[in-house]
C-alpha cells in the first residue's frame, strides 16, 4: 500500500535521520582528525653511485612529468584519471548520454572526453519510489591506487628505452615489472617507484631499483573542497532551492510562462502548456542562470544587487551560497549546466499537454453553470550541475589547477530528495510495507537440463553480488571479434548483470580476443560486452554453481559515422466554426516533402538503439537541425533496431485569437435560449515558440527503424522526416481556438497514420 504524507512509520524516519547524522559526523571527523594524520610510508630510497646519478635523475624527471600529467587528468575527471579505463579505475563507472542523470558519470562536453563522476545524485531514474542518494566520489586510497597503476604503465613511454642516454650508458630496463606506491599528502604527492635498471658505463656496472619523486602541490585541498560542497548540497539542498526559485519566479497563468505550482481561476476557459515547451523554456533558464551561481568568499564573488520588489530581490539572493567558513581568495568556483541533460516532466498531464483540474458546477434556469479551474502542478526535475574548483598555486609544481565534479539537482513532485529521505515526500514507499512469502514445493524448479534448483533466501538489503569471493560458477569463456574484418578484439570490457539487481565488471579480452573467468550465480543473467569504437552487445547467460560455459564467438559491430538531414511533411487540415460556435475538424491529408525553414524552425531529433543486444549502453545520437542547429550533422550507428523521437519547434509561434469560442452565461425565461454569452480566451493566447510537430518511430506507432550493415556501408546520408501540425491560419475563421491546441497531442497518431511517409530514407 502507499502511505500518504505524515503516515510513514516514525522508526523509518528515525533510521534515515540517524544515517544522515552518521554521514555528517563522518565528514566532520574526516576534516577534523583524519586529514591531519600523516601517512608513514616507510619507503626507502637507495644510494645511487655518482657516475649513474644522471640516469637516476632522468628517471625521476620522468616520474615528475608523468605524475603532473596524471594529477591534471585526475582533476579534470573528479578524482579519476580515466573513468572508463578499467585498468585504472577500481570501480565500474558508466556513462549514457541518453540518460545523463541515471548512471555514475555525466559529461561537460557531451562525449567521453568530458566525463566527471557524480559526488551526489539519485542513481537510476528518480521518482517517488526511488529517491536514495548515492555518491561516486573516490577515496584517497582509490586515487593513490590509480596514480600508482598509471605511473607503472606510463613511465616507460617517457623513458623511451633511454635512447637519449645510449651514447653514455648501456641501460637494460625491466619495463614490464614496474611497481609504484603513491602517497597523497596535504601539500604534496610522493611517488616511490620500483623500476629495475641494470647499468653499464665504461665497464662499471650497477643496478638501481628504487626511485623517488615529489610533486609539490596541495591536491588534497581541492578534493576536500569538493567533499565540502557535496556535504553542503546534502544538508542544505542548495541546488534544489535554486531549481524551485527558478520555477517560482518564472511561472504563472500564461502559456509562455512555466505552469504554476498552485493557482486558481473561475473563467470558462483554461490555459494549457506543453511538456516539450516547458522543457525547452526551463533548459534555457538553466543555461542562463546556472553560471550565475556563486559561492560567498571565493575569487570573483560579487554580491548581486537589484532594484525591484522583494520577490525579485529574494530570487537573486538565492543565487549566492555560503558554504565555507573561510575566505578563499585564490579559489574560483564555477557552475555549469551541460546542455540537453535536463530530465523534466510536469504532472498532471496527458501526453504532451499539461492541463488544470476542471470542476464544473451545473447551473439551472436561474444560475448559470460555473467552472472552477485548479492549477496545481507537480514538477519532476533532474539535471546535472558540473562544478569547477579552479585554484592558483604559483609556488607549486602546478601553478593553475582545475578540479571538476558533478552534483545532481533533483525535485520529485516539487520536493527535494532530502525531504523524501526524511519521510516528508508527498508519497513515500518502503518495501517493508509488503510482507510477501513465496512457498515453492521441493524440486519444483529445474534448470535447462532438468536438474532441480535449490532456492536459498537472500537479503535484498545488501548485495554481495560483485564480491569476487562469491563468484561460484565454473569457468566461462568467450571470444570477441570484429564483425566486419573477423579479427580478434583485444580490450573488450566484459561485465555480468542480473536483471536490474546489479552489474559487475569481470575483466577484458586478451590479445587473442579471449576472456575466461568465473561469474556470480544468476538465473536469467546477461553478459555485457563493450569496447570504444564498437557497439555494445548483450548475451543472455544463466550461471550455476560449479558449471562453466563455452560461449560462441561474439561479433562486435564497428561504429559507422553517417551524415543526417531532415525534411518536413505538413499535415493539411482545416477547422471550421459552425453557426453554434462549435469547431469541427475537416479530414486530414499530408503535403509535399520539403526542407524546414532553418531561420524559423528547429528540429530536435534523437535516435536511440533499442532491443536486448543494446544492453545498458545503447547508442544514442541527439542532433539539432535548423535554428541554432545544423543543416546536416554526423551521427554514429551500428546495424541494429532504433527508435526515433523528434520535436519540431516553430519560432514563428502559434496565436489563438481572443474571443474565438463562447459559452452561454445567461439564459432566457424558463431557461429557454441564451441571452448573454461569455467569450474566451481573453486576451489572445500566444505560443512563442510553439512545439508544433515531430515524429515518433517506435513499436507502437510505425514499428522500429531497422538498419543493416549494407545500408550503413553503401550510403552517405540518412534523411529523416518530421510532421508539421496544421496551419491554424487556414481555419475558418483564421486562428481556430483553444481546443485546436490538442493537435500537439496527436504526433503518435499522425506518425501511425503516415508511417510509410515518415520512415527515414538512406541516400
Amino acid at each position: 500500500m502507499l502511505q500518504k504524507r505524515g503516515e510513514r512509520k516514525a522508526q523509518i524516519t528515525l533510521f534515515v535521520i540517524l544515517a544522515l547524522v552518521i554521514l555528517i559526523a563522518f565528514l566532520i571527523l574526516y576534516f577534523a582528525v583524519f586529514r591531519r594524520l600523516s601517512i608513514e610510508d616507510g619507503s626507502e630510497v637507495e644510494e645511487v653511485p655518482e657516475e649513474f646519478k644522471v640516469v637516476s635523475s632522468y628517471v625521476e624527471a620522468c616520474i615528475h612529468d608523468v605524475g603532473i600529467k596524471a594529477l591534471k587528468e585526475m582533476g579534470m575527471h573528479g578524482g579519476y584519471i580515466d573513468p572508463l579505463d578499467s585498468e585504472l579505475t577500481p570501480v565500474l563507472l558508466r556513462y549514457n548520454p541518453s540518460a545523463p542523470t541515471s548512471y555514475e558519470l555525466t559529461s561537460l562536453t557531451g562525449d567521453e572526453d568530458g566525463l566527471v563522476p557524480y559526488y551526489l545524485h539519485v542513481p537510476g531514474k528518480s521518482d517517488y519510489l526511488n529517491y536514495r542518494l548515492g555518491s561516486f566520489a573516490p577515496t584517497i586510497q582509490s586515487m593513490e591506487y590509480q596514480l600508482s597503476v598509471y605511473m607503472s604503465r606510463e613511465l616507460p613511454k617517457c623513458t623511451r628505452g633511454f635512447k637519449e642516454l645510449e651514447k653514455q650508458y648501456d641501460v637494460d630496463a625491466d619495463d614490464d615489472n614496474i611497481k609504484t606506491t603513491t602517497y597523497i599528502k596535504d601539500d604534496k604527492i610522493e611517488f616511490y617507484v620500483n623500476y629495475e635498471l641494470n647499468l653499464t658505463k665504461e665497464n662499471v656496472k650497477a643496478r638501481i631499483k628504487q626511485h623517488h619523486n615529489i610533486v609539490r602541490f596541495p591536491f588534497k585541498k581541492y578534493y576536500e573542497l569538493a567533499l565540502n560542497m557535496m556535504g553542503a548540497e546534502l544538508i542544505s539542498q542548495f541546488l534544489e532551492s535554486f531549481t524551485l526559485s527558478l520555477i517560482s519566479y518564472y511561472s504563472g497563468l500564461d502559456s509562455n510562462m512555466l505552469p504554476p505550482m498552485i493557482d486558481y481561476t473561475n473563467v470558462p476557459y483554461v490555459i494549457t502548456w506543453s511538456n516539450i515547451k516547458v522543457w525547452t523554456d526551463f533548459s534555457g533558464l538553466l543555461r542562463s542562470y546556472t553560471p550565475t551561481l556563486q559561492v560567498v568568499g571565493t575569487k570573483g564573488y560579487e554580491p548581486i544587487t537589484v532594484q525591484g520588489d522583494d520577490v525579485e530581490a529574494s530570487f537573486y539572493k538565492s543565487l549566492s551560497m555560503e558554504i565555507f567558513n573561510e575566505s578563499l581568495p585564490n579559489i574560483a568556483i564555477t557552475f555549469f549546466y551541460p546542455d540537453n541533460t535536463l530530465s523534466m516532466r510536469v504532472q498532471p498531464s496527458k501526453g504532451d499537454r499539461i492541463k488544470p483540474n476542471i470542476e464544473v458546477q451545473e447551473g439551472n434556469q436561474y444560475i448559470p453553470k460555473r467552472e472552477f479551474n485548479t492549477y496545481k502542478f507537480y514538477y519532476d526535475v533532474a539535471y546535472p550541475v558540473i562544478v569547477e574548483i579552479r585554484g592558483y598555486e604559483p609556488t607549486t609544481d602546478i601553478p593553475e589547477y582545475s578540479f571538476l565534479f558533478a552534483l545532481e539537482s533533483n525535485l520529485i513532485e516539487n520536493k527535494g530528495v532530502l525531504a523524501w529521505n526524511l519521510g516528508l515526500g508527498t508519497v513515500d514507499w518502503d518495501y517493508s510495507y509488503i510482507n510477501t512469502t513465496f512457498t515453492f514445493p521441493e524440486d519444483s524448479i529445474h534448470d535447462a537440463d532438468g536438474n532441480p534448483i535449490n532456492l536459498k533466501p537472500r537479503s535484498t538489503t545488501k548485495s554481495l553480488f560483485c564480491d569476487e569471493a562469491t563468484w561460484l560458477s565454473g569457468e566461462v569463456s568467450l571470444r570477441a571479434t570484429d564483425a566486419k574484418h573477423k579479427a580478434p578484439l583485444e580490450g573488450v570490457s566484459v561485465s555480468y548483470g542480473c536483471g536490474d539487481y546489479d552489474e559487475c565488471w569481470a575483466g577484458i579480452t586478451d590479445t587473442a580476443g579471449e576472456w575466461k573467468g568465473k561469474l556470480p550465480i544468476c538465473q536469467g543473467g546477461y553478459l555485457a560486452l563493450s569496447k570504444e569504437g564498437y557497439g555494445s552487445k548483450t548475451i543472455m547467460l544463466s550461471t550455476q554453481e560449479g558449471k562453466g560455459a563455452l560461449l560462441p564467438t561474439q561479433k562486435l559491430e564497428i561504429i559507422r559515422e553517417i551524415n543526417a538531414s531532415v525534411k518536413k511533411l505538413e499535415i493539411q487540415k482545416i477547422f471550421n466554426r459552425n453557426d453554434d460556435w462549435e469547431w469541427e475538424p475537416g479530414p486530414d491529408s499530408i503535403g509535399l516533402l520539403q526542407g524546414i525553414d532553418e531561420g524559423a524552425e528547429q528540429v530536435i531529433l534523437t535516435i536511440t538503439q533499442t532491443g536486448f543486444e543494446a544492453g545498458t549502453s545503447p547508442l544514442t545520437n541527439t542532433i539539432i537541425f535548423g535554428r541554432e542547429g545544423v543543416s546536416k550533422g554526423a551521427i554514429k550507428l551500428v546495424p541494429s533496431e532504433y527508435e526515433v523521437t523528434a520535436n519540431l519547434i516553430d519560432y514563428n509561434g502559434v496565436t489563438i485569437p481572443a474571443n474565438c469560442s463562447r459559452v452561454c452565461s445567461k439564459r432566457g425565461l424558463l431557461g429557454i435560449g441564451c441571452t448573454e454569452h461569455t467569450y474566451f480566451p481573453d486576451p489572445e493566447v500566444v505560443l512563442d515558440p510553439a512545439p508544433w510537430g515531430g515524429v515518433e518511430i517506435k513499436t507502437s506507432t510505425t514499428g522500429l527503424l531497422k538498419i543493416t550493415s549494407a545500408q550503413l556501408d553503401n550510403s552517405q546520408e540518412l534523411d529523416f522526416r518530421v510532421l508539421k501540425l496544421p496551419n491554424l491560419q487556414n481555419s475558418v475563421p483564421p486562428g481556430a481556438c483553444l481546443e485546436q491546441l490538442e493537435e500537439m497531442d496527436k504526433i503518435d497518431d499522425y506518425s501511425r497514420t503516415y508511417k510509410a511517409e515518415v520512415m527515414p530514407v538512406f541516400k
